[in-house]
């Protein structure tokens, strides 16, 4: 009784702890203006295209883009933020949204592990460090939702495994197919982790007597509960089916993910000083199993859910096997590392830890998380300064226009130096286009076949304007209009000052030529760095 109330009051304490670190989570991106990312700006501005497209007003989104009608894997988070967007302001919609993945993702981890080993919370805290990756400082949206989603779809089926009725097939059915529509990898990983621990949980239903014909246990198997529940997987296995036939294959590969060190690159965003977190961090992964491992095999006290490392082999051999981008999509690697921590974490749930234990992992995983957001908010601040400068553009912009932007530093941390892997200026001007209702011509969601918004073939500036996100030529802009029938109302050009222009091999023709069709209008007077352009004509 005695042991009992102790594991209740500290239960209570870790709940406790685990819920003031999730809020303080939230600090990063409510405590500036932009939340820095890649792909972040691009995903507002589509959202909003969704929101305003049927506008009478707004010809030229209409005259420039079309919806999707495609099998698309990217439709929710989209409609999630349009519909945010059509309540509260874009950058505070943007806000709630991440927030509720930040909330979410450790609560459902915290779900799925409970599923498995009620008393075995602590193992939770590990997900925290997971938050603030790579992928989502990408601007994977969608993805960073998938990640959740993965997890109620793990612990929801684990929960109900010896009683799978109908009632939860379908509730199964349902968080698959919310699962697909937010991004098809964590879907595959889901019903990867589903049959492997289904197949092994028909193996364990009956004893195999040495009596029993092979067959009649094959029949036993199929029709098993556990083996029945992945029929509910079957709608979204057409769905995925008819987006692979849809998008094509196309498959490319990158042998670098065969590198262990890449399992760490994977993790970091901007800086290297990241490093200081998620290499400790994967290093007291190996630790830990190591250790568990060790243990149990000295004991012989190997149970029913140390299936668990057959998905996390699983997963190994995916990550290993994947290709680096295919049907539509890339950045594929980074996005399956991500789930050889969790397949772990699922694992490390159904072990069983010594309260010492438990305080070393909850530890360590407040400290390294700690401080990546200090790390981060350092990073965040930064990049703010120089987002506000960029943004500054948009007063100047009319709606119903088209904006090109040119960057001469996407990556760079202006001024000088530059960031490990996210450029939180490639897509900035996505801003000022969902702000001011503008045709953003590098929108790059208009030309994957993935997303609810296409460009119109005719006008598609990735099919007429070469090298697109890093235009240095001039004549290409002032071409674009003769050769399509389109028109480039302004040009944004990035990363560059005025004394820097002549020393430039690059810029210096770039803005000669661009002078002969259009007007200087605006620079930023921060640091000189956004030059804004207007059509003469």
């Amino acid at each position: 009784m005695r042991s009992g109330r102790v594991w209740l009051w500290l239960s209570a304490r870790e709940r406790l702890l685990f819920g003031a670190l999730i809020l303080l989570h939230l600090v990063p991106i409510w405590a500036f203006q932009y939340f820095p990312s890649g792909d972040g700006p691009t995903h507002l501005d589509n959202a909003n295209i969704i929101r305003e497209y049927n506008l009478p007003a707004l010809t030229t989104l209409r005259e420039y883009y079309t919806i999707n009608t495609g099998i698309s894997a990217f439709w929710l988070g989209h409609v999630a933020l349009a519909s945010l967007m059509s309540l509260v302001p874009m950058l505070v919609a943007e806000k709630i949204f991440l927030s509720g993945y930040v909330i979410l993702l450790p609560l459902s981890i915290r779900y799925a592990i409970r599923s498995i080993n009620v008393e075995n919370e602590a193992v939770a805290f590990l997900s925290l460090p997971l938050i603030y990756t790579y992928t989502f400082h990408m601007g994977f949206y969608n993805f960073s939702y998938s990640l959740v989603m993965f997890f109620f779809c793990i612990g929801y089926w684990i929960k109900h495994r010896e009683r799978f009725g109908l009632r939860h097939g379908l509730t199964l059915a349902l968080i698959s197919t919310l699962l697909y529509f937010f991004h098809i990898v964590s879907w595959v990983l889901a019903f990867v982790t589903v049959s492997v621990l289904a197949l092994s949980g028909a193996m364990l239903e009956k004893p195999n007597r040495t009596k029993e014909r092979r067959l009649r246990r094959v029949k036993e198997v199929l029709l098993s509960l556990n083996v029945l529940s992945l029929l509910f997987f079957v709608p979204t296995v057409v769905l995925a089916c008819l987006f692979v036939q849809d998008s094509g294959w196309n498959a490319r590969y990158d042998l670098s993910a065969w590198n262990p060190k890449m399992i760490v690159w994977h993790l970091l965003s901007y800086q290297r000083a990241e490093m200081l977190v998620y290499l400790p961090f994967t290093l007291g992964f190996a630790f830990l199993l190591t250790f568990l491992l060790t243990s149990k095999i000295v004991r012989r006290d190997f149970r029913r859910w140390d299936v668990l490392l057959v998905v996390f082999i699983s997963f190994v051999v995916i990550y290993a096997l994947a290709p680096r981008s295919a049907a539509g999509g890339g950045v594929i690697p980074p996005r399956l590392a991500l789930y050889l921590f969790f397949a772990l974490i699922l694992w490390f749930g159904a072990q069983r830890f010594s309260m010492g234990l438990s305080r070393v992992v909850i530890g360590t995983s407040v400290v390294l998380s700690l401080t990546l957001l200090g790390i981060n908010s350092m990073q965040y601040a930064d990049i703010n300064r120089y987002l506000r400068e960029y943004v500054s553009a948009s007063k100047f912009i009319e709606p119903n226009a088209t904006l090109l932007p040119v960057s001469f530093s996407n990556r760079e941390r202006v001024p000088g130096g530059h960031f490990l892997k996210v450029g939180p200026f490639m897509h900035a001007a996505s801003y000022i286009a969902a702000e001011r209702n503008a045709v953003l011509l590098t929108n790059y969601e208009g030309y994957s076949t993935g997303f609810p918004i296409k460009f119109r073939p005719q006008l598609n500036p990735f099919v007429h304007l070469r090298n697109l996100e890093n235009l240095t030529s001039a004549d290409e802009v002032l071409s674009y209009a003769d050769r399509t029938g389109g028109r480039i109302d302004y040009v944004l050009v990035w990363g560059i000052k005025d004394n820097q222009i002549q020393n430039d091999d690059l810029a210096r023709p770039f803005f000669k030529r661009l002078n002969t069709a259009y007007s200087r209008i605006f620079v930023s007077s921060e640091n000189g760095l956004m030059h804004l352009y207007r059509r003469k004509t």
